[in-house]
């Protein structure tokens, strides 16, 4: 009889030919994800790892390299460790006590190769870890000076240009606190307290991430909405309020998937995208005009955001807490020509099957409203 795998966290490999999943039992799968050139895709576990002595609540890939296959993992009981996933052997373990960890980030300061990426840590506590990758010490602490609380969701923002890093972390009273540092400011051993904050009254977040595909967006995932926030001119401005569809099921996460594009996931295994409309411009791109890029929907449009489809997953036993997660790939073109970009959405299920679905790349707004363009592999 095989190990049960209930899971709990899912990742796409940065080699994109794998997928790590953690579980609510404490173990690791390592799948391997196979593709064609016709975007067809088959999922085979292959390998379990053991370690971790309770759930696992967070995954990172902290590969630094094209030859290195590394994923940093953490758990409810305060455990963090780095795997190697060539042979499964466990580089790096650190535990903090008591502290229930919900959400890893791996990150490489901007301009400074001679730094190793570190790993950003969060979870019900109020302040925020910062670990060198390279020896997995503790470098220093992301400290609240005012209303300090538990610091529920969390974002890294890099700016190359000015060879900084901002980090955004909403806590529990409802304040969104930002910590900004110089690249080299990574060096610190002393805790860094907050430079600002702003009252935004979201008191149940449950994910924070900025749009990486260059709009100056925060998307925050409550578990009764999910609002965006303009964050361009170094402020907290509400764009953007949706409600959940109803009030026996919470909102568990989310995440931009293009420019113009979120997709948000509930505690009932469905997951629903939505297209975003000219009310979401930020205040950046008002000034600028339309910007580039995909157009984001009719300007007469009455909504801020377009529903456009809604993915479920099946589940033997209840799930309280789905595994979701989204991955741009690269793929080969059917003439072995240029290679074209897809996107990919997994979500793993308390029976330890990963349901998969490719959304597709679209040049223009009226291809993303064709709602049954989605293929779904089980």
């Amino acid at each position: 009889t095989p190990p049960t795998h209930s899971i709990t966290s899912i990742l796409v490999g940065k080699d994109e030919k794998s997928i790590i999943t953690g579980s609510k039992e404490g173990q690791l799968c390592l799948w391997d994800l196979v593709r064609d050139k016709g975007n067809e895709i088959q999922i085979f576990p292959c390998q379990l790892l053991y370690g971790h002595s309770s759930a696992i609540t967070a995954l990172a890939d902290s590969a630094n390299g094209p030859d290195n296959y590394a994923l940093a993992s953490a758990t409810k009981c305060g455990q963090i460790f780095v795997w190697d996933l060539k042979d499964g052997t466990c580089l790096h373990a650190r535990d903090i006590p008591g502290h229930h960890h919900a959400h890893i980030q791996v990150f490489q300061a901007p301009g400074r190769a001679d730094l190793a990426p570190r790993l950003l840590v969060q979870g019900y506590y109020s302040e925020l870890f910062v670990l060198d990758l390279s020896t997995f010490d503790i470098l220093f602490q992301l400290r609240q000076k005012v209303s300090p609380s538990w610091i529920t969701a969390v974002s890294v923002v890099e700016n190359a240009v000015k060879q900084s890093m901002s980090f955004l972390g909403l806590n529990e009273d409802g304040y969104m606190k930002l910590w900004n540092m110089k690249a080299s400011d990574l060096r610190a051993t002393e805790p860094v307290d907050n430079d600002k904050q702003h009252f935004v009254g979201i008191t149940s977040a449950v994910s924070l991430s900025t749009n990486p595909y260059g709009s100056a967006m925060a998307l925050v995932v409550a578990q009764d909405s999910w609002q965006l926030f303009d964050i361009s001119e170094g402020g907290f401005m509400q764009l953007c309020h949706v409600g959940s569809d109803t009030d026996s099921v919470a909102l568990t996460g989310g995440a931009f998937v293009d420019r113009y594009q979120v997709l948000i996931w509930r505690s009932d295994n469905t997951a629903s995208l939505y297209q975003l409309t000219r009310r979401c411009h930020t205040q950046v791109e008002l000034k600028e005009g339309d910007g580039v890029g995909v157009e984001p929907a009719p300007p007469d449009a009455p909504e801020a955001a377009i529903h456009l489809c809604t993915f479920c997953v099946s589940s033997q036993r209840p799930a309280p807490q789905p595994a979701f997660t989204f991955s741009h790939l690269t793929n080969e073109s059917p003439d072995g020509g240029r290679k074209q970009p897809c996107r990919l959405f997994l979500a793993g299920n308390s029976s330890g099957q990963i349901h998969a679905w490719f959304l597709p790349v679209q040049d223009h707004i009226m291809d993303l409203l064709c709602r049954y363009a989605v293929r779904h592999i089980t």
